[in-house]
């Protein structure tokens, strides 16, 4: 559907622009053809607001790495040789100090701005998704889940908490109920 000429307008101001662009609720940043890497808007990516600091910090700006920021690297590199977007998931490094990192869904674009060979990425947060998909190891009797990150058996809820962004509300099943009614005293 083609843009009317009051939407059209909207995209020649540059407010506009920037608060759209501050409204993705992901990173978005742009590659130059040296490697270079600016992010445009700083969302909050993984629930809390993150920098991505397994990038080189070089005399103009953050610099992506062939080695150490492969997924990154190879996307920009691959959408700039195919000259068409470009979809990976994969996992990325957030930090090297910590050793964080995150399941992410990454597209590429290309764009010739002012005669430049730009890339357009934005990133995407898989993260709680991939880890909810995966296997849990439960026990058959109480329902916990082993926690390997933990090291111990932990509740499904607590569990879930500490992985998403959900809340549990707690109540009883009506099975549950009646074993619950049938174990108390009878009045006489």
């Amino acid at each position: 559907m083609p843009l009317t000429e009051r939407e059209a307008n909207l995209f020649d101001s540059v407010e506009f622009n920037y608060a759209l662009l501050t409204a993705l609720p992901i990173p978005v940043c742009i590659v130059t053809e040296d490697s270079e890497i600016f992010f445009l808007n700083n969302p909050k990516f993984g629930g809390e607001s993150r920098r991505f600091l397994s990038c080189d910090y070089g005399k103009n700006g953050w610099r992506l790495s062939p080695e150490k920021d492969k997924l990154l690297y190879n996307i920009s590199q691959t959408c700039r040789e195919k000259g068409e977007r470009v979809f990976m998931k994969g996992t990325l490094d957030i930090c090297r100090e910590t050793n964080e990192s995150a399941i992410v869904a990454i597209n590429a674009v290309p764009a010739k701005i002012d005669n430049r060979n730009l890339v357009i990425i934005t990133l995407e947060d898989l993260t709680e998704i991939e880890q909810l998909k995966g296997l849990l190891p439960i026990c058959i009797k109480c329902n916990k889940i082993n926690d390997t990150q933990a090291d111990r058996w932990t509740r499904i809820d607590e569990y879930i908490m500490h992985r998403s962004h959900a809340d549990f509300s707690h109540g009883l099943c009506p099975d549950c109920a009646k074993v619950m009614m049938d174990k108390l005293p009878k009045k006489s």
